[in-house]
């Protein structure tokens, strides 16, 4: 044991030490600064970082499609609602990069792709006054979602949001336009809100639209240009359609068509707007897959896709759609879905029964 003495004595020599000589190695400065090195998406290590939040968006997708076939309710719907259960997972190192490759790269895939079920042929049998009729409705419904945001005093970017899923086709809408849209903290929380606001209304309109066609003793055609024409999601469409009869279920899949159709030009409006406002470049670049989206339709048109290419290209693509909501659920929690309020349902809900009143008035001059 040291003596007092000796104690005293280096008590007093640490107290007279020039710590500040010692503060370079409060950091790593004098290293060289090391950067990781980029990972190729498609090489070996890319697919390992990718594997994990893919696998985990690709069973979650698989669980929503089987839970939609058994109960009333789009797939997306289920997507988002066992996304948001597993949203700790959206602050795991290993899983972000596959949700983050899914809510962005399968996503636009998706879209781009989609372009399968359509041909501007169908489009064309409709005749010019529905054709007329319903981009009329289509673009009324748009504007009238920026309108009401700004009347409710919510954010823009909600109001478009939520005008392009009601007025083109629901859920991929949203996505399509959320992808065009500026980043901020609060889109990811938006565009889900509003695909779970479409989801549901298109789910209430699937029940409730036939029943409102037979109180109005709307025929097979006029019953089927209503329905393609006001509900948002296409499996909903066709479930509302074929529910009267086979002619009502086809006339409503071409008209729903027809809207699914404008999501190129009003996307594109979109890009441009928002191109225009946050660079000031006079000529904004359209989005790629918007671009492929059209060159699809286009083959499809002239004959050029074999129907069973075209088929597995279409479900091929409402697949990737349904694992981007499922990374997108990921990503977002009930916490703050909560925050949203009511404002934003009380919208999605107004544009909902404006466009079913637009197009009922509509059907019964032009049909």
């Amino acid at each position: 044991m040291p003596h007092s003495s000796d104690r005293e004595q280096t008590q007093q020599g640490l107290s007279q030490f020039n710590y500040a000589n010692l503060s370079h190695m409060d950091s790593m400065e004098g290293l060289p600064t090391l950067e990781a090195a980029p990972v190729k998406l498609w090489s070996v290590d890319g697919i390992k970082r990718l594997t994990p939040g893919l696998s985990t968006v690709l069973i979650i997708a698989l669980s929503a499609l089987f839970l939609a076939e058994h109960y009333l309710a789009p797939a997306v719907f289920f997507a988002l609602l066992v996304g948001m259960a597993l949203n700790f997972l959206a602050k795991v190192e290993q899983t972000a990069p596959g949700l983050d490759f899914a809510a962005k790269n399968l996503l636009r895939t998706g879209i781009a792709i989609s372009g399968a079920q359509l041909t501007f042929q169908e489009i064309a049998g409709l005749g010019y006054s529905v054709v007329l009729a319903v981009v009329g409705v289509v673009a009324i419904t748009f504007f009238s979602g920026v309108a009401l945001a700004r009347i409710l005093k919510l954010p823009r970017e909600l109001g478009v949001l939520a005008g392009g899923a009601v007025a083109i086709c629901g859920a991929s809408a949203a996505l399509a336009v959320s992808s065009v849209l500026p980043k901020s903290e609060t889109l990811e929380r938006n565009t889900i809100f509003v695909i779970i606001s479409v989801a549901t209304m298109s789910s209430v309109a699937m029940i409730v639209y036939p029943i409102a066609a037979t109180q109005l003793q709307l025929d097979d055609i006029a019953s089927g240009v209503f329905f393609g024409g006001s509900i948002h999601d296409v499996a909903q469409v066709l479930g509302a359609g074929y529910a009267v009869s086979d002619d009502a279920g086809e006339v409503a899949t071409v008209t729903k068509l027809l809207r699914v159709a404008l999501l190129f030009p009003i996307v594109t409006l979109i890009a441009f707007w928002v191109g225009a406002r946050g660079t000031g470049a006079s000529v904004p670049k359209v989005p790629s897959f918007l671009l492929m989206f059209l060159l699809v339709v286009a083959v499809n048109s002239f004959g050029l896709l074999p129907a069973p290419l075209a088929s597995f290209m279409t479900e091929t693509a409402r697949f990737f759609l349904v694992m981007a909501v499922a990374a997108l659920g990921i990503k977002t929690s009930f916490e703050a879905m909560r925050d949203s309020g009511w404002r934003p349902l009380f919208m999605v809900g107004v544009q909902t029964l404006l466009m079913a009143a637009m197009m009922l008035g509509l059907v019964q001059f032009i049909i």
